[in-house]
């Protein structure tokens, strides 16, 4: 895969604004941060978002849902909470499946992290369904057009090095296990050693390819630097194609950051279909929510 600085390069050709993009707001919170949302989903004849709430000074993370009130304005539905950060969601079989990263934080010199997956069902109760193996973020989940499901996993280490993304593709969700996940085979055109990154929300597009909003990430000087990423994957020859970013920081409305080497970093949750416009979700320097608006070329 192209270097983050290539990809950069060729993004700013595009002169991507910031006066397209909105910061989302949260009502009910009490002045936590909300952050690396989901995207909008549909529920109940209603529609939510689940977002990842802390304290500005604080990993310990919460994942809560929000009702839409407005184009850009959410409401927190109460008595709902799961310990997990980054949630994300998928559609599978028709059921909501809300996903996010569970942390323990037993060593806090030495957290562990899995991914979990949960069951949203109607009233808003959930059941855990599926467990990732440790310190494995950014899996991400998409029914084909066949019905079976195509799992993108994201591991480190050995050959993964600072992380990379792996291919799996399942019969039934609840059959899969962490060992599976870990030995999924990495797909062609990975991110440079120097790089790393993940999926964030899968389209299929046709039958053999899907399209794939992700994240690509380099440390430069002690700070973190995020891109919005896009990408293609070639099902049959598990390969990544046609990889460009959708957006940097810069394109966003400028704001606080969590830390000051976090200013620099765009999460990505996904794009969303807005009557005749496409926006694209993302966590802020890990502090806030925005939406861009972003071309149909870019995809």
């Amino acid at each position: 895969m192209k270097s983050t600085e290539i990809l950069v390069k060729e993004h700013r050709r595009f002169n991507q604004s910031a006066d397209r993009a909105a910061k989302l707001t949260f009502i009910g919170v009490d002045g936590d941060d909300v952050y690396n949302t989901s995207v909008v989903f549909e529920l109940n004849q209603k529609t939510y978002l689940a977002g990842r709430t802390e304290k500005r000074d604080s990993e310990l993370s919460e994942t809560k849902l929000f009702e839409q009130i407005g184009s850009s304005q959410f409401r927190l539905v109460p008595d709902f909470g799961l310990p997990l950060q980054d949630p994300f969601i998928t559609l599978i079989n028709g059921q909501v499946i809300l996903g996010g990263v569970k942390v323990d934080w037993t060593d806090p010199q030495s957290p562990i992290w899995r991914t979990e997956f949960y069951l949203l069902k109607a009233d808003l109760t959930t059941e855990l369904i599926l467990t990732g193996p440790k310190k494995m973020k950014d899996i991400r989940l998409c029914q084909l057009n066949n019905g079976r499901i195509l799992i993108l996993t994201r591991p480190q280490g050995d050959t993964a090095g600072l992380g990379k993304i792996g291919m799996l593709i399942v019969d039934d969700l609840q059959k899969v296990t962490p060992s599976e996940l870990v030995a999924a085979p990495l797909l062609k055109n990975n991110f440079a050693d120097e790089n790393w990154g993940g999926a964030n929300q899968i389209f299929q597009v046709s039958d053999q390819v899907v399209f794939v909003a992700g994240h690509i990430a380099s440390m430069v000087n002690d700070e973190r630097h995020y891109y919005a990423l896009a990408f293609y994957v070639d099902l049959a020859s598990q390969q990544i194609l046609g990889e460009h970013l959708l957006a940097e920081r810069q394109d966003f409305l400028a704001g606080p950051s969590k830390r000051d080497d976090l200013a620099d970093v765009v999460f990505t949750s996904g794009i969303v279909k807005n009557e005749e416009k496409l926006l694209l979700f993302c966590g802020t320097s890990d502090c806030e929510e925005q939406c861009l608006e972003i071309s149909q070329d870019t995809l």
